[in-house]
């Protein structure tokens, strides 16, 4: 009886050695648990707390972004506004000047200086040959002032147009013609001197000079073509000739001069248009 109660009591105790030595072990597998949870946690609210915070970074980031872009697209609109502003404001002033400082023959399109050796333009006008457009002709000259209190209807332009003839006679006067159509040296050379021949009463050796000026001029060039310029200035020391600028020469004749104004102004003039432009530029309605 005795030994069995010993050994319950042996069993009894290492029962309770059993199950306090499991407790500690539970105890320290639930620390460690716990432990390892709380590590966990603690990761997971690092990896939130990150994630979070790269994602405010990524929105202001995106906010950034975008509020640069705006900007930049503003910034961008608003300098090609002010380009454009400035394009059209040069526009402007550039139709501006180029009105003032050209004229242009409407039939042609050719348009030439409004001043050309300290001389004004009073006019252009086309010169043809039937339906073809030859080419155009500007007048230049000094003497306006006579002109500007004159009507150009009055007397149907009778007055006015004995005024431009006879000025244009006294004054240094320049004829600058612009080839709209291409025409042989010769034949060109021919014709301006054709038409100079019946209103000249001097000698026809000046009439066949003025005609070699014009020929050799434009004969390095092969022909008078399109663009090519032929400038006459008439003076009372006669006239000079100038192809594409380049001077050829002069005939010391006044009345050659003068009969040269007359192939553009008198009644039977070579174009019509230039003086109508003359009255219309210089003269009252």
């Amino acid at each position: 009886m005795r030994s069995r109660v010993v050994l319950v009591n042996l069993l009894d105790a290492s029962l309770c050695g059993w199950y306090s030595q499991s407790h500690r072990l539970c105890q320290i597998c639930r620390v460690r648990c716990h432990g390892k949870e709380e590590k966990e946690l603690r990761e997971n609210s690092k990896f939130e707390m990150a994630r979070n915070i790269d994602t405010r970074k990524l929105q202001l980031m995106r906010i950034s972004f975008d509020d640069i872009l705006a900007f930049k697209v503003q910034r961008s609109t608003m300098t090609t506004m002010k380009m454009l502003t400035c394009f059209l404001l040069s526009l402007l002033i550039f139709s501006c000047v180029s009105s003032v400082s050209t004229m242009t023959d409407t039939a042609t399109g050719i348009s030439f200086p409004a001043i050309t050796n300290g001389l004004e333009c009073f006019g252009v006008g086309v010169r043809k040959k039937g339906p073809i457009k030859i080419y155009s002709v500007a007048m230049y000259s000094d003497f306006k002032e006579k002109l500007a209190s004159m009507s150009r209807s009055a007397e149907k332009g009778k007055k006015a147009l004995k005024t431009l003839r006879d000025g244009a006679q006294e004054s240094p006067t320049s004829f600058m013609l612009e080839m709209s159509f291409k025409v042989g040296s010769e034949k060109m050379a021919s014709a301006i001197a054709d038409a100079v021949a019946p209103r000249y009463t001097g000698s026809s050796s000046d009439v066949d000079s003025l005609k070699g000026l014009i020929m050799s001029g434009v004969a390095s060039k092969g022909a008078a073509v399109k663009g090519t310029t032929l400038q006459f200035d008439c003076s009372s020391s006669g006239v000079d000739v100038a192809v594409d600028g380049q001077a050829q020469g002069g005939v010391p004749s006044p009345k050659l001069a003068k009969a040269f104004c007359d192939v553009y102004l008198d009644d039977k003039c070579a174009s019509p248009a230039l003086r109508e432009s003359c009255l219309e530029n210089c003269c009252e309605p």
